[in-house]
């Protein structure tokens, strides 16, 4: 693996007293260290595209850009109006939705899952808060090797959230409920099923209903089942490990398998709505969105913690994704007034090649 180059901030030099002139200069110089992030994760590891954009109005920044390919063998390149797997980001859809309902006094957050799920082991002890911020000591279905060898066996294989969630149910506990914090996507599994139990209608059409059409995103999609994407749609590469050959997932796997915990289509326009509506509290009342956002569980090290259905970035707020394929970071901030888009079109595990490395750079350069 060829290293990562990060950009260093570059001397320039104005020539010009119009303060106009050194305003668009200043900018102009962050947009080409911008394009320098991107353009060295193309140049130096083994991303095969990337598309992304900052928005960051009071500094007078509307960026967007794309590199890389989207189909290597056909040397297609990206291109920032592609629908792309957002994985996880489908998380702060499904509990925005459940949020909603809480809203409307059809159930509470301290509800407990044996309400809905009296068999589930330690039902009475886990609340629906603790599905929502990642505390309820449920192991991931997606970590079981019943689970991975099904998947291996066969990948077009039409799951259903109750499969899923039987999956865990035979598994132990990583800790008493609300005692710590671990990534769980079986707790989503639950509250979608919740959902659909509250409202007598399916998870898909909830979130349409209620979250895309409102919102106007057109180009967003809840997917239960199959494996075909949306036109334009990229080629995707890789499951979290550098393959060579490229083979490629973009409609490999049924999605089923991710249902309520990762299977949305979205594009860059539509989540930079979206994850701007998420944060100004769009979606439910005053009270209920200061607690959402208010609630924060130390997640991995300092300054990255878990909210209720979201996730803090340091003084960001949304989420990422990543599945077969595909890896993307959708986060927007209040105090700065900025939002962040970033996605590839590959998934690789390494040390500073994830969607989340760009984003992290790309804050430190607007505003470090």
């Amino acid at each position: 693996m060829k290293q990562l180059f990060l950009l260093l901030a570059l001397p320039f030099f104005l020539f010009s007293c119009n303060p106009v002139n050194k305003q668009k200069d200043d900018r102009e110089a962050v947009y080409k260290k911008l394009q320098f992030v991107c353009d060295s994760m193309i140049e130096h590891t083994h991303v095969t595209g990337l598309v992304a954009g900052l928005w960051a109005p009071d500094r007078n920044i509307d960026f967007v850009y794309h590199a890389g390919l989207a189909d290597v063998e056909n040397k297609i390149t990206m291109d920032e109006n592609m629908h792309f797997r957002i994985g996880s980001n489908t998380k702060t859809f499904v509990v925005t939705r459940l949020l909603q309902l809480v809203d409307s006094g059809y159930v509470s957050l301290q509800d407990k899952l044996s309400r809905f799920y009296p068999d589930f082991p330690k039902s009475e002890q886990i609340t629906l808060e603790m599905l929502s911020d990642m505390t309820s000591g449920i192991w991931s279905y997606t970590e079981t090797d019943t689970f991975q060898k099904q998947m291996l066996h066969d990948p077009g294989k039409v799951w259903t959230m109750d499969e899923l969630i039987d999956i865990s149910r035979r598994q132990p506990f990583r800790y008493s409920p609300g005692d710590s914090i671990n990534y769980c996507n079986t707790n989503l599994q639950l509250i979608g099923r919740i959902i659909e139990m509250i409202t007598g209608d399916s998870l898909k059409h909830q979130i349409h209903r209620h979250i895309l059409a409102p919102m106007g995103l057109e180009h967003t999609y809840y997917l239960s089942s199959g494996k075909k994407m949306p036109a334009p749609h990229p080629k995707a590469y890789y499951e979290g490990t550098y393959e060579k050959g490229f083979p490629e997932y973009a409609e490999y796997y049924d999605i089923s398998w991710a249902q309520a915990a990762g299977s949305m289509i979205s594009t860059l326009w539509d989540l930079k709505t979206y994850v701007e509506a998420l944060n100004w509290g769009t979606f439910l009342s005053d009270s209920l969105q200061k607690r959402r956002m208010a609630k924060k569980v130390l997640l991995q090290k300092p300054g990255i913690y878990y909210s209720i259905g979201a996730a803090w970035f340091w003084d960001y707020y949304g989420h990422n994704g990543g599945l077969p394929g595909f890896a993307s970071t959708m986060l927007h901030s209040n105090e700065k007034n900025c939002t962040i888009i970033v996605w590839f079109n590959c998934n690789l595990d390494e040390d500073g090649v994830r969607s989340d490395h760009v984003f992290k750079r790309f804050d430190e350069i607007v505003f470090e």
